[in-house]
Parts: structure tokens; sequence; C-alpha cells
């Protein structure tokens, strides 16, 4: 790495949503490219014509319809295990990537 090259830091998400959906989007990722770092307590935000899918490592964890949800150890209970096993701390931002699907 150079003198000049930049460091960026990868900014620890808070909410989760997305609400742009058109009717002709079948499936939208979150984040679009790679993971992302998200914090125990962020807000999920499931539009009505949606569901949102919690993937780790290619694999579907979690599914949560339309609401809105407090991320916590009590509501992604397979993730929080996961979480517990490597970091023994669940203040430390997990990572995941989330699939917004249109259900119309």
């Amino acid at each position: 790495m150079g003198m000049f090259d930049k460091i960026t830091p990868q900014r620890v998400i808070d909410i989760v949503e997305y609400s742009n959906m058109r009717s002709d989007e079948m499936v939208y990722k979150f984040p679009q490219e790679g993971v992302a770092d998200i914090k125990w307590g962020a807000q999920l935000i499931v539009q009505e014509t949606q569901a949102a899918v919690f993937f780790k490592d290619g694999k579907a964890l979690d599914v949560f319809g339309p609401g809105k949800y407090t991320l916590t150890t009590q509501n992604i209970p397979f993730l929080a295990q996961l979480v517990e096993k490597f970091t023994q701390d669940q203040k430390t931002p997990f990572q995941a990537q989330v699939y917004f699907v249109n259900t119309k």
C-alpha cells in the first residue's frame, strides 16, 4: 500500500431497509457489494410488499416479514450463536447480507 492510498473504514449500519423497490424488481441485495457490518440493535424495516432474508456465508439464516424490527439475539438466534462462537461479544457488529424480496 502506497503512502497516498486511502484506507476506507467500513461503516457500521444501524438501519437496514430498501424502500424504493419497483414493482418489476424481484430482489434487492443489501449491500450491493460485499457484506454489511450491522450493529446489534440496528433497525430492520421491511415494507408491506417485501420479505427480508438474512444471509451469512452463503446460508439463509432467517426471514422477516413486513414490519420494523430491532435486531437482537432473540430475533436472529442462529446468527447470535455464530457471533458468540467467534467473538464472545454481542456488541460487536455482525457481517451479513440482506436480500429484500418483492412479495407482490
